[in-house]
């Protein structure tokens, strides 16, 4: 038919497909939406971002979401170590082990390339330091959890109500007397 396009064998040499451009930035007049976040998860991701910088674009977000991927796994190691120091049911550190399982929408929101696997592992931290906090007080203990709430702070404002929390619990029998 004259409106479809001619199929091959009319003796020309099919063309290479055109390489794309190298990736460049260059800063727009619009906000930045991302310059509003705290900047503790850019400056982590920061070297991973910098080794596979000269990487394809699909090579380079598989090495960050890997950096992502592993820094989740942490989190969960450290409330599933957690779990088996305190006096909770054998069953617990299971479950939580078998977490993203029981729940996959787990496996992408850790991937993907945003804050909340950093989240996750200060969390974590904050949860396996509030333990003994609420047994005995040792210094460390506060301080090593007011470097975790710090962090976590720095990482994402939803920190915010686990601060809250965290003081409730310490600081609530002394205030509610």
């Amino acid at each position: 038919s004259p409106s479809s396009p001619p199929r091959g064998g009319g003796g020309g040499q099919a063309k290479s497909p055109a390489l794309p451009p190298p990736r460049t930035f260059a800063p727009g007049e619009q906000g930045n939406w991302q310059a509003q976040h705290p900047p503790l998860y850019y400056a982590v991701m920061a070297p991973a971002y910098w080794f596979s910088k000269g990487w394809s674009l699909g090579a380079q977000l598989f090495a960050l979401r890997s950096v992502s991927y592993l820094i989740a796994w942490g989190a969960l190691t450290i409330v599933v170590l957690a779990c088996r120091r305190t006096p909770a049911p054998a069953w617990l550190p299971l479950a939580v082990a078998a977490w993203p399982f029981l729940f996959p929408m787990w496996f992408p929101e850790m991937g993907r390339l945003g804050n909340d696997n950093l989240v996750t592992i200060f969390a974590a931290c904050v949860f396996l330091l509030t333990w003994p906090l609420t047994t005995f007080a040792r210094i460390g203990h506060h301080a090593l959890l007011g470097l975790a709430l710090g962090l976590g702070l720095l990482t994402k404002a939803t920190f915010l109500p686990v601060a809250a929390a965290i003081l409730f619990v310490l600081a609530g029998p002394t205030i509610l007397g």
